[in-house]
């Protein structure tokens, strides 16, 4: 690439990045609104499987040593062999 090649490449890339500067606004506000959106819809979703996913220790309370334990063995057995995420014990 020669240094003309550069230099037109660059001021490309400049023009492209005024015109999107020219939306900022609307890009902004679709971005807090996807972000929204997504964070209000995972949270809960996370949150069920995390509970559904504790509800295999069959044991009343946990502390975080245990549920940091169970997730490290789950995450692990799943990605090594492919099996159901959740140990058969604690």
């Amino acid at each position: 690439m020669s240094l003309r090649d550069a230099v037109q490449s660059f001021q490309a890339t400049r023009r492209g990045f005024h015109a999107a500067l020219r939306f900022w606004r609307p890009l902004l506000l679709a971005h807090l609104f996807i972000r929204l959106v997504t964070t209000a819809v995972l949270v809960p979703v996370i949150g069920a499987l995390l509970a559904g996913w504790l509800s295999f220790s069959n044991q009343s309370a946990l502390t975080d040593q245990d549920i940091a334990r169970f997730l490290s063995c789950s995450f692990v057995k799943f990605f090594a062999r492919g099996d159901d995420p959740a140990p058969s014990s604690l």
